[in-house]
């Protein structure tokens, strides 16, 4: 009688796991980044770590204890698809990015918000480069939004 867990068909079943686990992952990836209503950003593109609280809530600090960067930190906007559609395709089960919802119009609302206040204080000359800086950066973050989703 033959042996059925040979080296060689050990190795062939490994090679197949690992092969399966690849095209899984490529998929999924595929998946994600063809969700036609939704556009994943930076947190860091909605300004300073504490400006997107008002635009998040409280949501915003759950999780983020665990995570040791603020990179880690994913917004994802969407538009014309339930909330739960999205929360489905971006889960944070077991992965490597905490994600943080917010609906479109949510998201063009508050970066006009942050772009008008900024170009509305101009009292301190000595911040001039900083606060064009800002507001380039705001306005890139709209931008992409408005590219990816539409006006």
């Amino acid at each position: 009688m033959k042996y059925v867990f040979t080296k060689t068909n050990i190795a062939l079943l490994i090679s197949a796991f690992i092969l399966g686990v690849i095209a899984f992952s490529i998929s999924l990836h595929r998946n994600r980044s063809r969700f036609p209503n939704s556009f994943v950003m930076k947190y860091s593109d909605f300004g300073s770590p504490g400006s997107p609280a008002e635009l998040f809530g409280q949501e915003s600090s759950q999780g983020a204890e665990t995570l040791t960067n603020r990179d880690d930190i994913r917004v994802v906007v969407y538009r014309n698809v339930d909330l739960t559609s999205v929360k489905r395709t971006y889960s944070e089960l077991g992965g490597k990015y905490v994600y943080r919802y917010v609906e479109y119009s949510q998201a063009i609302a508050y970066l006009d918000k942050q772009i008008e206040e900024l170009k509305a204080n101009n009292s301190d000359a000595d911040y001039d480069n900083l606060r064009e800086k800002l507001i380039r950066e705001y306005e890139q973050s709209r931008n992409r939004i408005i590219e990816r989703l539409g006006p």
